[in-house]
């Protein structure tokens, strides 16, 4: 500047900068947090991300939060919170630059510590409760009907897939040793339940049947077992089911008969009596596989109650 007498002040220079570009901020969140990976008391939420700007940034918030410190050279960052309960929590992230141009963008985490719950499956309409004994349980047919009750617990994350597997009784391969694909995935019915046609294709008598649900945050939970220590293994939390499948039809003869007191003869063709006298009839029966449920006798279409010897 110079004055009226003509005297001149020294030179300054000012550098100012036009910035009209915001920050740029990435972010990643570790989405689920389930307890597979964090105990109930460890629900940490982990995001990471970067900030890039190139004319420095003014304040760098998550949820109000400072976390300018969190900012590295390189522009990476890291932040961890930790909530007291499962839910879903939300986090905006908000970086502003010294021309007070600011970027946000939302973090949604589930935080998911529970495992779902299965209260019972039916297979051909009978009904199997956890840790119930259906080793007793005989089923006709290879192709069974199977309805799994599912509910995720309070606050869930929801319920993702149901899946199971059918393996040999004598199969040394268990759950834990089955990639994810060897699993079928069941369909929604109605209500809480899921359905899928079971195709047992092996000639073992006796199959045993595993089933999971998987909920949202990652949580397995298998039937007939309520641990949740997520220190144990994935066979230790569950036991499979034992399906016994007898497809075969039971042995049945009637070799000789007796009218009233007379001789005992071969069974040949058709036999004829006046009624006058009772008839004795001798068989055998027998079943090699699941056994003998009843013997049930007919005289013409009529069920009929005669005394029976065995």
């Amino acid at each position: 500047s110079v004055d009226k007498a003509g005297n001149k002040s020294f030179e300054i220079t000012r550098t100012f900068y036009v910035d009209q570009a915001a920050p740029v901020v990435r972010a990643s969140a570790s989405h689920p947090v389930n307890a597979s990976t964090n105990t109930d008391s460890e629900r940490t939420v982990t995001i990471s991300g970067s900030v890039t700007e190139s004319h420095g940034i003014k304040s760098f918030t998550i949820n109000g939060e400072d976390c300018k410190s969190l900012i590295q050279n390189d522009g990476s960052w890291i932040y961890t919170n930790t909530p007291t309960s499962d839910g879903t929590y939300t986090y905006k992230i908000i970086a502003t630059d010294n021309a007070d141009r600011n970027y946000s963008l939302t973090k949604t985490v589930i935080v998911d510590t529970g495992f779902p719950s299965i209260p019972s499956i039916t297979v051909k309409n009978t009904t199997i409760l956890p840790d119930s004994d259906n080793s007793s349980v005989w089923f006709g047919s290879k192709i069974l009907s199977v309805v799994v009750k599912v509910t995720d617990n309070t606050d869930g994350s929801g319920i993702a897939s149901v899946e199971y597997v059918v393996l040999d009784s004598d199969s040394e391969a268990n759950a834990t040793s089955l990639a994810d694909s060897e699993w079928t995935a069941m369909s929604p019915d109605t209500g809480t339940d899921y359905k899928s046609p079971v195709i047992i294709d092996s000639d073992d008598e006796n199959q045993k049947l595993y089933i999971r649900a998987i909920d949202v945050a990652g949580n397995v939970k298998y039937f007939n077992n309520d641990s949740t220590d997520a220190s144990l293994d994935e066979y230790a939390r569950h036991v499979p089911v034992q399906i016994n499948i007898d497809t075969s039809t039971p042995d049945l003869s009637a070799n000789y008969y007796q009218v009233g007191s007379g001789n005992v003869k071969a069974v040949s063709g058709s036999v004829y009596t006046n009624g006058s006298s009772p008839i004795t009839v001798y068989g055998n029966y027998s079943d090699g596989v699941s056994g003998i449920q009843a013997l049930t006798f007919k005289l013409g279409e009529t069920t009929i109650s005669p005394t029976v010897t065995y």
